[in-house]
Order: structure tokens, then sequence, then C-alpha cells
């Protein structure tokens, strides 16, 4: 059979993550961002060593991952007379024999400079293909071995307000895509 009722019941266990993934997609894109619900992420720079990530959701290329409690990370010392920047990410990670998914805030420690400090790679990949991805959540900017800036790199999506229902409305696309409604009078 090639149809497939995912959000019906069926007589076993039918529906994967891939499932959930897909339609997460279809109504959000394939984009990563953060919801505009829980406490959005929010950071409190606790010290020059640690940085707390408060609760909220991510939405990260399908997959909706939870930070169900205030997170603390370690920012590793800075150099002094250098500057750094470190990158906060959600690493999505596969495990290739079990095919368990994981997804955990990490911090990825940039390389010190005596000029001017550079965001360190990342894993920027796909999490149908790869076992290791991140999102970018913060930037932090470190001057010798003070923190002087967290800068938040994601799109906070404000969902489930002033939803527009409608059975059918005349639109356009414009040039970047974005969709502009008509009103017709």
């Amino acid at each position: 059979m090639s149809t497939h009722n995912i959000t019906g019941r069926g007589s076993d266990v039918h529906v994967t993550e891939q499932n959930a993934r897909d339609q997460n997609r279809i109504i959000f894109g394939e984009d990563s961002f953060v919801f505009n619900k829980g406490n959005n992420l929010a950071y409190e720079v606790v010290s020059s060593n640690e940085i707390d990530i408060n609760t909220g959701f991510i939405m990260m290329q399908g997959d909706l991952i939870e930070v169900e409690s205030r997170e603390k990370l370690t920012i590793d010392n800075g150099t002094q007379g250098n500057y750094r920047n470190d990158l906060i990410v959600c690493r999505y990670s596969k495990d290739s024999s079990t095919g368990v998914e994981t997804a955990s805030l990490e911090v990825i420690k940039g390389t010190p400079s005596s000029t001017s400090a550079s965001d360190p790679s990342y894993n920027d990949g796909a999490i149908d293909t790869d076992l290791v991805v991140d999102f970018p959540l913060y930037r932090v900017c470190l001057n010798s071995l003070n923190i002087t800036s967290v800068v938040q790199l994601y799109t906070l999506l404000d969902i489930g307000h002033n939803v527009l229902v409608v059975d059918s409305l005349p639109s356009t696309l414009g040039p970047d895509g974005t969709v502009y409604l008509v009103k017709e009078s």
C-alpha cells in the first residue's frame, strides 16, 4: 500500500521520527530557529567561565528539541591580551550503530587572536544525512579574561498569535519568496 495515514490510528506503531520531522518541515519549513515559548533560551552570564541557558524550544531542520531545565555551560578561560569567540550550539547527534538521536547544548571554543576574533568552525550539515550537526545559538565574545558580550544568532519565531484562517485568499509571490496577501475590494 503506497498511502500512509500518518496521524491516524494504525494496527501497529507506524509513526516514525522521520514522519514527525517531515510534518514539522511542511508546517515550519526546513530552517532552524527558536520558538517564542518557555524562556526562549535566554542566557545569563554567571561568571567569566559560566553561562546559563534557560528553557525553551528549538526547531532544528524539522526536529523539535526542548531545553527542559536551565543548563550551565562552561566557558574556558580567556587569554590575557587576546580576543576569542566561542559558539554555544544545539548539537544533534545520531549513533550510527543504534540509530538513536540526541540533542545537547555545547560550547565550541574559538582560537585566541591578538588582533581580532573569528567564530570557530562547527558541524554545518543536514540531520537527514549527517551524524553530527550544530545549530549556532550564541556567540560569546571574550577580550582577555572577560566575556564582553553574548550575541544571539538564532531567529525567534512567534507563533500561535494573530493566525489568519481563510478558505481562499489570492496571493502573489515576491521576488525574495515572500508571500503577499492581496485584499480584493
